[in-house]
């Protein structure tokens, strides 16, 4: 599993089958059963898998009070690892406040049209 910190020069050499979450306190119940869907996914159609994250956790970056977190992002990277080994990349994204300037300005009906 390749672990991406910074999308800006990333690549994918193949389309992919990803899921996009916090995944905070990674367990084997529904973690697991994600892993296993993405990972068949990606394999029925030729593809490579990835699970996308966020780093801080957006609760915590917007200011949330009272986030506690489960696992540390290294944590995370360990349990998946251990969970299925299959998954090829696991993108931790920083959340920086410009790029959440940027996100704010887009609207549904700009996103729909590319």
């Amino acid at each position: 599993m390749e672990i991406i910190r910074d999308l800006t020069h990333f690549q994918a050499e193949k389309n992919m089958a990803v899921s996009i979450g916090n995944f905070d306190g990674v367990h084997l119940g529904g973690h697991a059963a994600i892993v296993k869907t993405i990972v068949t996914l990606a394999k029925e159609r030729g593809f490579e898998s990835g699970l996308v994250t966020f780093d801080p956790h957006p609760m915590k970056f917007f200011g949330a009070g009272g986030v506690k977190l489960l696992q540390t992002t290294e944590m995370k990277v360990r349990e998946f690892e251990r969970l299925g080994g299959w998954i090829n990349y696991f993108c931790s994204i920083l959340i920086k406040r410009w790029q959440v300037s940027i996100l704010r300005s887009l609207s549904v009906s700009s996103c729909s049209k590319n």
